[in-house]
């Protein structure tokens, strides 16, 4: 450096440039409507999930979510000097809709003909309404 005078002088340092943490972002799977899923990130010392909407906490390893849709989640991911790196993981919600004739009215005692329509299901559990298995 020099100044107005014309001095100059030096000073000189070390700079220290840190690599990134690597991250990794992971989900427990497809869920169905009204459950739970985990996230997960991996990779830091530090963890902080968002948006934090439908968590029940925004921090740690692993963070519990319950969203009512398919939703990305983003995590940050910090080592132990402050840098930090960026993720994301996207929890699926399998909503699938199930389609039925109309409604039809039978006699007491008729044999009646049920059909449901999808195409996600495994199997079909057919009640009353009185939960009666039929």
């Amino acid at each position: 450096m020099t100044n107005k005078s014309g001095c100059t002088n030096s000073l000189f340092d070390t700079v220290i440039v840190s690599s990134l943490p690597k991250t990794s972002a992971t989900n427990s799977g497809q869920i169905c409507p009204g459950s739970k899923g985990f996230l997960t990130a991996s990779g830091g010392a530090k963890y902080r999930w968002f948006p934090s909407n439908d968590l029940i906490a925004d921090t740690g390893i692993t963070v519990t979510a319950k969203p009512d849709s398919t939703f990305t989640y983003y995590a940050y991911v910090y080592d132990n000097k402050g840098c930090r790196a960026l993720d994301s993981t996207r929890i699926i919600v399998d909503n699938f809709n199930i389609s039925f004739q109309s409604d039809t009215t039978v006699c007491n005692g008729v044999n009646v003909w049920l059909t449901a329509n999808t195409f996600k299901a495994k199997s079909y559990r057919w009640k009353d309404l009185a939960g009666k298995s039929l």
